[in-house]
């Protein structure tokens, strides 16, 4: 009877052991599962986090070189913009130069007329002046109304208008003055910088 308890005092032994090592090895391969498992979302966050960075590094490098070039643009269109006044203010003295020339008075005189001829309504023309206009070149001036068919002209000059005229007629104007020729400030910057742009 002792043996008999014996033997079976070791059997439940060898089965406590074996369902022991059983649970252990369970309890192995679920911790190897899960330390897999954690190295696996662990290598998964890191490369999200390498990729979140890079993605977050090409978006502030996008942003830079957007920032950049939107500069550089702002910085051309600066200097354009300072060409273009000193281009304006250059083409104003040619001009002024031009009126002071005899022969390029009666050239501007003569092509504000032609103009006027072929833009204004028939009727009185009433011609502006300026007020130190020589008796020549007024003289030249009417004449060259007259050969152009307009009969009656009524004319006054304008103390504050220093080179070419404006000439009306029923309410319609045509300015040929300093003033006039450089109104349309876009069109002249258009041409400006097609010719500063010219090799």
């Amino acid at each position: 009877m002792k043996h008999t308890l014996n033997q079976m005092l070791d059997f439940v032994e060898s089965r406590r052991v074996e369902e022991r090592e059983r649970i252990l090895d369970q309890a192995r391969v679920e911790a190897a599962r899960l330390i897999a498992e954690a190295h696996r979302k662990a290598r998964a966050r890191v490369k999200e986090m390498v990729a979140q960075e890079r993605r977050l590094r090409e978006q502030a490098l996008h942003g830079a070189r957007v920032r950049a070039e939107i500069e550089r643009r702002n910085h051309e269109m600066r200097l354009t913009q300072r060409a273009l006044e000193q281009e304006r203010r250059l083409l104003e003295a040619a001009l002024l130069a031009r009126w002071r020339d005899e022969e390029g008075r009666r050239a501007w005189l003569g092509s504000g007329v032609d103009q006027a001829l072929t833009s204004l309504p028939g009727g009185t023309w009433e011609i502006v002046r300026p007020a130190a206009l020589p008796l020549e070149d007024l003289a030249f001036l009417r004449a060259r109304i007259r050969a152009g068919g307009v009969i009656e002209v009524v004319e006054r000059s304008d103390p504050t208008l220093v080179a070419g005229i404006r000439i009306g007629c029923r309410g319609a104007w045509f300015d040929a003055s300093l003033a006039g020729v450089l109104a349309d400030g876009q069109g002249i910057e258009a041409r400006l910088l097609a010719l500063m742009r010219q090799p």
